[in-house]
């Protein structure tokens, strides 16, 4: 019997211009679908987490906490996910989050530098994003296999055992581009990959 499905990428409609899903949708989908576990995570805001949690365990799911987000380094920038696993993951996701909200400036978009999130990372889980936006997902779609290694490797080395290579598979030629370079790049850097939608 395969082993139910978890999704670890849900927006809500606090994800604006992303999605309209209301959270109740989000609790009469997955409860529907007997799914036993299911993530929330809007991009750069955890506006709905408490809401969707209190909604999830009354539907007998369990949440998970999540967000995505920006993060940077010194060549660029790129999204990724990150989940709470546990109390301190969610502590720190919650101060990520509000650097990152607080320290922009007008009209740019919250970021997060890597450095913090290297230093301040506790019970959290980081996905590496896909091939459109995603911090090592965009470099290995454009075959840039150093820049690829040096970001899943400062990863890795900041999430020992708590990094997951995100391949994504909706059919777009820049996916089938990036997912050689990235199940390489996975065993090279001693990532584990999985697959997601």
């Amino acid at each position: 019997m395969p082993a139910p499905f978890v999704h670890l990428r849900g927006h809500s409609a606090y994800s604006l211009a992303e999605s309209t899903l209301r959270l109740k949708s989000i609790v009469a989908l997955a409860g529907g679908d007997s799914q036993p576990a299911v993530a929330i995570t809007d991009t750069s805001n955890m506006f709905g987490a408490l809401e969707f949690s209190e909604k999830m365990r009354e539907a007998g799911v369990q949440p998970i906490i999540g967000l995505e987000c920006i993060i940077a380094d010194s060549r660029g920038r790129g999204e990724v996910v990150l989940l709470a696993q546990s109390e301190a993951g969610y502590e720190a996701l919650c101060r990520h989050n509000s650097r990152a909200l607080l320290d922009v400036e007008g009209g740019d978009d919250p970021m997060i530098q890597l450095e913090s999130l290297a230093q301040d990372n506790e019970g959290m889980i980081l996905l590496t994003g896909g091939a459109v936006n995603g911090f090592v997902g965009a470099a290995a779609a454009e075959g840039q296999t150093a820049l690829v290694d040096e970001r899943l490797s400062a990863l890795v080395q900041a999430f020992p055992g708590r990094v997951y290579v995100e391949l994504q598979r909706h059919g777009l030629v820049v996916e089938r581009r990036a997912e050689p370079v990235l199940l390489d790049a996975a065993v090279r850097n001693v990532a584990r990959p999985c697959s997601g939608l």
